[in-house]
């Protein structure tokens, strides 16, 4: 894989996951 494709999936997860802590605090 390249090493764009990694960060762009980081980014995806990275993103994701701090949506989901604001939806559960919220």
């Amino acid at each position: 894989m390249d090493i764009r494709t990694i960060k762009k999936l980081i980014e995806l997860l990275d993103s994701s996951g701090v949506a989901e802590i604001e939806v559960k605090e919220g």
